[in-house]
């Protein structure tokens, strides 16, 4: 039995269903084409948008860890555009949480959210895996050394042996389809042309978007990224980025998208005010979980 080791994750069961607070809508972007980004999730609380997030899989979304606290029953809505035309909107309830305890604020600030079967396996109240998946099983440890990490894990789960036992799936189509990770621990380098998109704030402190909006932004050095954010940073697990458009409150979660690959995961940036021009907005970087 092929032993996967997690040193990151949060995993969430999904069932059908009809922070250093981080500020992270779109500021300054625009309206993106209706369903040009299929992969983009809206996961709501009480049916009200608190978060993004993106499809990796028929069965896995991908998110912050801060989007989630104890307690909370979440909602995800898939193929979204208008979150206002509520009638339409494919939901899915969130039936088992599974947080990574070495998530702080905003380090390891990265989420699963994972489709029907396999629920936790619980040593004394602590949720410290999931049962199984085909041939493979998750240990999840405390240790940031643990061995084979995200994308290897991922990749396990999307092979048809390990999905054999996970009934409810996305119904994929035109208008809901997966994006792709980085393919190995190689990091974007700086300077790549990039974009994010949410549902988030428009303005600080102003209302949350009902359609997807959307920004380009370039990513910067880590030397830069250390001299603007100083110990915060940590260049081995995150990207910060810059651009004319940005993320905030309501855009936790959501992808940083470089070419067709998710890159990155929307995490903290300038609690003062949205698309700060003194500090980027900083992204937990997908690649730096595989060793």
């Amino acid at each position: 039995m092929t032993i996967i080791i997690i040193s990151l994750l949060l995993l969430v069961s999904l069932v059908p269903h009809l922070t250093f607070t981080a500020r992270v809508g779109i500021v300054n972007g625009k309206e993106a084409k209706p369903h040009s980004r299929p992969y983009m999730v809206s996961i709501q609380l009480n049916e009200k948008h608190i978060c993004g997030g993106f499809l990796i899989t028929e069965e896995f979304v991908l998110t912050a860890a801060h989007c989630w606290k104890k307690k909370e029953v979440q909602t995800v809505v898939v193929g979204a555009h208008d979150l206002s035309k509520t009638r339409t909107l494919k939901r899915y309830g969130v039936k088992s949480y599974i947080p990574h305890p070495d998530y702080r604020t905003n380090r390891n600030n990265i989420m699963i959210l994972k489709g029907d079967s396999g629920g936790p396996l619980v040593c004394g109240n602590t949720a410290v895996g999931v049962t199984s998946f085909g041939n493979a099983r998750v240990v999840v440890h405390t240790s940031e050394q643990a061995g084979t990490v995200l994308l290897e894990y991922l990749t396990a789960i999307s092979q048809p042996d390990s999905r054999t036992l996970i009934d409810k799936k996305v119904k994929l189509n035109n208008k809901i389809k997966p994006i792709s990770l980085p393919s190995d621990g190689k990091h974007i380098k700086a300077g790549a042309d990039c974009s994010v998109a949410g549902w988030g704030d428009l303005w600080m402190e102003g209302p949350l978007s009902d359609r997807l909006m959307e920004a380009n932004v370039t990513t910067k050095s880590d030397k830069y990224c250390h001299v603007k954010w100083g110990s915060k940073y940590v260049a081995k697990h995150m990207i910060c980025v810059y651009g004319q458009g940005g993320s905030c409150k309501g855009d936790s979660g959501g992808p940083l998208v470089c070419g067709n690959t998710a890159v990155g995961v929307t995490s903290f940036g300038d609690a003062r005010v949205c698309d700060s021009p003194e500090q980027p907005e900083v992204y937990t970087r997908i690649s730096a979980y595989r060793h």
